[in-house]
Order: C-alpha cells, then sequence, then structure tokens
C-alpha cells in the first residue's frame, strides 16, 4: 500500500481509485465501495511500478489516463 501519496485518481465511475506513491514510484489500485467515497476504499492487491528503470530514474508526480 502507498507510504506517501503523490497523486490519487478515480475511474470514470468513481468505482475504482489509483493513487501514485512517490516513494516506490508504484501505482496502487483500490476498490471503491460507494462511488467517489474514500471512507469505503480497500486495497485490491493490485499494484504497478512505473519506473523500473533504475538506471536512468525519473519522478512520477502525477497519475493521467487516456480513452
Amino acid at each position: 500500500m502507498a507510504w506517501r501519496v503523490a497523486d490519487i485518481a478515480f475511474d470514470l465511475t468513481g468505482d475504482t481509485l489509483y493513487v501514485l506513491d512517490d516513494v516506490s514510484d508504484t501505482v496502487y489500485q483500490y476498490t471503491v465501495g460507494t462511488s467517489y467515497d474514500l471512507t469505503t476504499i480497500t486495497y485490491a492487491s493490485k499494484s504497478v511500478m512505473v519506473n523500473p528503470d533504475t538506471a536512468r530514474p525519473f519522478f512520477p508526480v502525477a497519475l493521467e489516463f487516456g480513452n
């Protein structure tokens, strides 16, 4: 789960929350029980590292999704 949150983003329905952790450069996925209600989130046990190339590090600071 995220240690230091750099950004958050909901999917279009508000049923999924994505959290960018800028310490681990990882995006974590959460399930939202009631759309857009942060008090109802649970960790979906899904994550992806967005900066796996440690030889050429960059520092992700925001989430953005396309169609």
